[in-house]
């Protein structure tokens, strides 16, 4: 979505961080973007052009975060067939990875990377690096801020642990200072006439055609449109049209449903709060990515264990999944899913049936 595509013109979010990176970005005031200023901050001092440095943020960003997701795998799995499973399931989930390159502009794509990279440096206990790694999420989008949480659960061999409790704490107070901090350096002007009045409607207007914005006027303003046009459209929003057939697979393994669910708990619960905050309900819940694939791929893996098939199936269908979101489009409907359905029928059995082909023939020539 660079300048001369027709949906740039829109009053989307683009805007304000375009304005940062071509500005002084402490003076910017319209909250909650003008406390995102890694990214346009980034934009603006890289040597390729404002617009070239933002579409080299976004993909450097998709492709680290493949990387930090793989990582994650091998951390969880120990066996690199899942790992590279994980992998090409995040290559797969088209809002995670193709809308973030469309719409470039936005901070999304770095706090991918930041999520991910921060779970990774809780797995191989990095401190510093997920010290270092939070307070820059801290600058990039709040949504980063959810990970601090897993530094206790992921690491927490029992239910109450003060010590480990007191050490999250302590830990995650680098990154609380930089979020606090950023907020008294730039003060949000939303509310104020004079300031708004200096500035057009693409940089003004934060959600529901209006310029106010604090946490309390957000809930309160988009609850009250969550209640209203309420249907089982939210329930797909925040389900299978984020995450795919992947919100499914969970379902294959409740040991590991149990276990990593709870340890996921509360950065789950974090991401999902955000739908109550702001209307983008898709594009908030899919930052949750990493929690969903490790179930997913667990209950892919005792799915196929099950079946008896090769665990190679597992990336046979993942990558058939990449294949998929690489041919499908940015705004795609519940039809992609249900089509990845009938490729996870149609892999599943071709290889069972293969296997079993295969088998026979073995059988045959010894006999």
């Amino acid at each position: 979505m660079d300048y001369s595509h027709p949906h740039f013109k829109n009053i989307w979010d683009h805007h304000k961080y375009l304005w940062i990176a071509k500005n002084n970005p402490l003076d910017f005031h319209i909250a909650p973007f003008c406390w995102r200023i890694l990214v346009p901050s980034l934009a603006k001092i890289l040597p390729f052009g404002v617009e070239n440095n933002f579409k080299l943020i976004a993909f450097l960003s998709v492709m680290f975060t493949g990387f930090f997701t793989f990582k994650i795998g091998q951390k969880i799995f120990s066996d690199l067939i899942y790992a590279y499973s994980m992998l090409f399931g995040y290559f797969s989930l088209v809002l995670a990875t193709k809308f973030v390159l469309y719409d470039f502009w936005l901070p999304d794509a770095f706090s991918f990377l930041i999520i991910t990279a921060g779970i990774y440096s809780i797995l191989i206990r990095n401190d510093f690096l997920f010290v270092l790694i939070t307070c820059l999420g801290a600058m990039t989008k709040e949504v980063v801020l959810f990970i601090l949480p897993l530094y206790y659960t992921l690491r927490a061999e029992k239910l109450l642990d003060r010590k480990l409790s007191l050490k999250t704490i302590l830990i995650s107070l680098p990154a609380l200072s930089v979020f606090i901090l950023i907020r008294l350096l730039i003060p949000s002007m939303n509310d104020n006439p004079l300031y708004l009045s200096n500035l057009p409607d693409e940089l003004k207007i934060v959600h529901l055609g209006g310029s106010q914005y604090t946490y309390i006027d957000a809930f309160k303003q988009v609850i009250s449109e969550r209640i209203k046009d309420f249907s089982g459209g939210l329930i797909h929003q925040i389900t299978f049209y984020p995450f795919l057939i992947y919100f499914l697979f969970q379902v294959f393994d409740l040991k590991s449903l149990i276990k990593w669910g709870i340890k996921f708990l509360p950065f789950l619960f974090l991401i999902y709060l955000q739908i109550f905050f702001a209307m983008n309900t898709d594009r908030l819940v899919v930052a949750g990515f990493p929690s969903i694939l490790i179930l997913s791929i667990s209950g892919l893996k005792n799915l196929i264990e099950k079946a008896k098939l090769h665990k190679m199936s597992v990336i046979v269908l993942t990558l058939a999944f990449v294949l998929m979101n690489f041919f499908s489009g940015i705004f795609y409907s519940h039809w992609l899913y249900l089509r990845q359905i009938f490729v996870f029928v149609l892999v599943v059995g071709g290889i069972k049936f293969f296997q079993k082909l295969f088998i026979r023939k073995i059988f045959t020539s010894i006999s």
